[in-house]
């Protein structure tokens, strides 16, 4: 015991030569299964406690990330497929004497309505979803503005930045070629 008592005294006293003195507590002394004694930072005690969180909130991030580009890319996808499937309706409002640019807001407007009633419909569902998981969750109201607001801003915000590109393809038809019989 006295060894033990020794060996936690010239462990403290390395410590408080290192600088570590305002965050001693009895809490920070680790005694080794072999009789090593070892004094512990709160910061790093504490900064292992966090690794868990930090690891999950990492994962998080990288989870909703992936899922801002794979709803980018569907957005995109359903806008591009739904473009293609106008081509000649657009070729014909071409030849009929609209302008590229007049296909081009056509397209644009058409991608917003999309965009605007998706975000609407996507609010709804996350507002009422988040009222039945809120009791599941700590400190989280389910119609927290900020991120119903700024996750409706940033899916509405993808949504029209995927359809400027099949706009603008829609504009750029060659009307000839795409009324050709093949």
């Amino acid at each position: 015991m006295i060894a033990l008592a020794a060996a936690i005294a010239d462990a403290l006293a390395a410590a408080h030569a290192k600088g570590v003195h305002r965050d001693l507590k009895p809490a920070n002394v680790m005694v080794a299964a072999d009789g090593r004694v070892k004094v512990q930072r709160m910061s790093d005690i504490v900064g292992t406690g966090l690794s868990r969180q930090r690891l999950g909130t990492t994962l998080m991030l990288g989870f909703g990330l992936a899922a801002i580009a794979l709803a980018a890319v569907g957005i995109y996808g359903v806008i591009a497929y739904g473009a293609a499937q106008r081509r000649n309706e657009l070729a014909v409002r071409l030849v009929l004497g609209a302008t590229p640019r007049q296909v081009f807001a056509l397209m644009l407007r058409q991608g917003h309505l999309l965009a605007v009633v998706g975000a609407a419909i996507g609010l709804a569902a996350a507002y009422l979803s988040g009222r039945v998981v809120s009791s599941w969750l700590y400190e989280v109201r389910a119609s927290d503005p900020f991120i119903l607001g700024t996750a409706t801003i940033a899916v509405a915000g993808i949504a029209l930045l995927a359809t400027v590109i099949p706009a603008y393809r829609a504009a750029q038809l060659d009307p000839s070629r795409t009324l050709r019989p093949d």
